[in-house]
């Protein structure tokens, strides 16, 4: 055992004994800290605030059926957000847009560069989330002017990602009415043509058939006494009634079917109209709180934080250093027991 009670007298001793020492092993490491403190360049923090949007938003049903979806993403969106934030594409897309390759001194052929200057980076940048559901993009740079704007072009990035997943599935619908609509078409081409050649081959002498009826049927006739002019009449072809009777009704049916593929092609139509404003609406799928800006104030280094930190490691090292030397005789005498 080393002592039979705790206390703190022998190493107060020890100091009151050593303070000399004690101070100088403390004083010139916080010295030296603090002068090469100085030769470390200064850091600027530039950084943006804002909120996703609900993705449902974008919806059809919503913007022109007047849905009343809570407009502010949840959890989910937000998370969507940061996943797109933090991802190495988005990353190596600022490293390329501004050269930070040679910004670092690094060879971007080098896979091991490449990998450093990631992760350099991803030192400077953070995206974080609030209490409030909103984020917060940092960007730490020498340079104050180029730290905003590789925040704005974060921003920017982000959006556009973003929005690419929100209107990824409308770009698809919209693919799919296009090809729809142009179904349509043709097929409302196809009928047309098909009644047109009817009524040019078959009309003509259903109209000179009702005529001669007409001219010879007297008025009151029974519809039997009509057939039976009609059976008179001189040069119709054998069935010509029963033929011209059954164009007539194809053409009718075709007319029809004409119809609702024209109210089915207005229909589309209408949604593709609705897809494309949606599109051309540029519909914001994050609202800015607090946009970049240039920072004035310096972020780091934090000089007094360093000398601080320098000299407490210094006076604990100096006084644990003191405080196994002072003991060792008694740690070989215990050991020898």
């Amino acid at each position: 055992m080393l002592y039979d009670t705790f206390s703190l007298l022998p190493v107060f001793k020890i100091i009151a004994r050593h303070k000399k020492t004690i101070g100088y092993a403390t004083l010139i490491p916080a010295l030296c800290v603090a002068v090469i403190s100085f030769f470390v360049p200064d850091y600027y923090t530039s950084f943006c605030r804002f909120i996703p949007v609900n993705a449902s938003q974008t919806m059809p049903s919503v913007v022109f059926g007047g849905g009343g979806n809570y407009p502010f993403g949840g959890n989910t969106d937000v998370d969507r957000i940061q996943n797109i934030a933090n991802s190495d594409a988005l990353a190596f897309a600022l490293i390329d847009s501004f050269h930070l390759y040679q910004y670092y001194d690094f060879d971007p052929k080098a896979p091991k560069d490449i990998a450093r200057t990631l992760k350099k980076f991803k030192q400077n940048y953070t995206v974080t989330k609030d209490l409030y559901g909103g984020l917060k993009l940092s960007i730490e740079n020498k340079d104050n002017t180029l730290a905003m704007a590789m925040t704005n072009a974060a921003m920017a990035k982000i959006i556009q990602k973003d929005r690419e997943i929100a209107t990824g599935n409308l770009r698809t619908m919209l693919e799919i009415l296009q090809k729809s609509l142009t179904s349509c078409q043709r097929e409302m081409d196809s009928l047309t043509q098909i009644i047109n050649n009817i009524n040019r081959t078959y009309r003509y002498s259903s109209l000179s058939l009702k005529h001669q009826v007409l001219s010879q049927a007297s008025p009151g006739m029974s519809y039997e006494a009509q057939l039976g002019v009609i059976q008179n009449v001189e040069n119709l072809p054998k069935d010509s009634l029963s033929v011209i009777t059954e164009k007539m009704y194809d053409a009718g049916v075709l007319d029809a079917r004409r119809s609702d593929v024209n109210a089915k092609y207005i229909q589309i139509k209408n949604n593709l109209f609705n897809i494309q404003s949606i599109l051309e609406a540029d519909i914001k799928t994050l609202q800015i709180i607090e946009p970049p800006r240039v920072a004035w104030t310096k972020s780091g280094p934090n000089r007094i934080f360093w000398c601080i930190g320098a000299t407490l490691f210094s006076l604990f090292s100096t006084v644990l250093f003191l405080l196994v030397r002072e003991n060792i005789p008694f740690f070989e005498q215990e050991i020898n027991k």
